[in-house]
């Protein structure tokens, strides 16, 4: 897509850009002249910036002589720096990862580090359950009725269930069915222990029909639930220090998008894997016209993937946000591998 434009063109789409970031102001073909050296005429800017406006990466917001870009040019700009993308390590950031090795905490120390660094909203993604891999199951047998699980996958997640059944099977039995488990099972993904083969396993073990429902029963209520992991959400209110988002209804319509979990879950989900970002009408929600989206994956032990997101202005420091997310993906997987 940056391929549309040529050098010149790119050079004047980034000044400009980087100008309104910086200004929220309209850029002037003046401004423009006189601070980037391409070597060539004012009227030579002025055209390439008519040009600019005609393919659609820049606009007119009124009467004044600026150009400010649109949803198309901040595009071609984030796509011209994607594959060039450098960073340098923020050690405020990386302070809040060293000491974290379970990813629900590591994520919420990288959530909150991203939102006061960069001052926008920051969202992680946990790597699906469904995905991850067996390291250890144990059942606890507490009394007559009441039962503790506690799962253990390869990404370091822990699971806790403690579970209520009229009737369950002896402690011996259970402590039988988590061997059983852990040796045939153990290395598997969570999203494939419940097979014909697990009641297979199961059935080996307990022929008699009612201890085997109730064992199945045990085993089905000690997964985690099949939805994804809820996403981790820091930094609300540096939303508000925007100026896009100090409108009242602008406001509204951008917490209400916050709230809405699940859309912003599924979006980040359709991200590409790597950096990747959402502009504007891009997403086709009423609230996210006034926003972007900028997305990191990151690798959890046992191969599954996360994501680290940052949400803005349509007019957000894309650069130092980016160098930002690809810090914090790089080492929040080292942390979580132990490295």
């Amino acid at each position: 897509m940056a391929q549309a434009l040529d050098h010149r063109q790119r050079a004047i789409l980034g000044a400009i850009v980087e100008r309104y970031v910086a200004t929220g102001e309209p850029v002037s073909s003046a401004w423009t002249s006189e601070n980037i050296d391409l070597g060539v005429c004012s009227a030579t800017v002025r055209n390439e910036m008519a040009e600019l406006e005609r393919i659609g990466c820049l606009d007119h917001p009124h009467t004044s002589a600026g150009r400010v870009p649109t949803d198309r040019g901040y595009r071609l700009y984030v796509e011209s720096m994607i594959s060039g993308a450098e960073t340098e390590d923020e050690p405020g950031l990386l302070a809040d990862l060293s000491c974290q090795r379970e990813v629900e905490p590591a994520l919420e120390a990288t959530c909150r580090a991203l939102a006061r660094l960069t001052r926008y909203l920051s969202l992680a993604q946990p790597p699906n359950w469904a995905h991850e891999k067996l390291t250890h199951l144990q059942l606890s047998r507490l009394d007559a009725h009441r039962v503790l699980a506690v799962l253990l996958t390869e990404s370091g997640r822990v699971h806790h269930a403690l579970l209520e059944f009229s009737r369950l099977p002896s402690a011996g039995q259970l402590r039988a069915l988590a061997m059983v488990i852990n040796r045939q099972l153990g290395g598997r993904a969570l999203a494939e222990i419940a097979t014909a083969r697990l009641e297979q396993a199961v059935r080996d073990l307990w022929p008699q029909r009612s201890f085997t429902e109730k064992a199945l029963k045990v085993i089905a209520a000690s997964l985690p639930p099949a939805a994804d992991s809820p996403l981790v959400v820091e930094g609300e209110s540096h939303l508000l220090e925007a100026q896009e988002f100090q409108e009242a209804m602008v406001a509204r319509q951008v917490f209400g998008l916050i709230e809405e979990r699940s859309y912003l879950s599924s979006l980040m989900a359709h991200h590409r894997p790597g950096l990747s970002v959402t502009i504007g009408d891009e997403a086709e929600h009423p609230a996210m016209r006034h926003c972007a989206l900028m997305s990191a994956t990151f690798q959890a032990p046992g191969g599954t993937t996360g994501c680290l997101g940052i949400l803005g202005p349509k007019r957000m420091r894309y650069r130092p946000v980016m160098s930002a997310l690809l810090i914090a993906a790089r080492h929040l997987g080292a942390a979580l591998a132990g490295r």
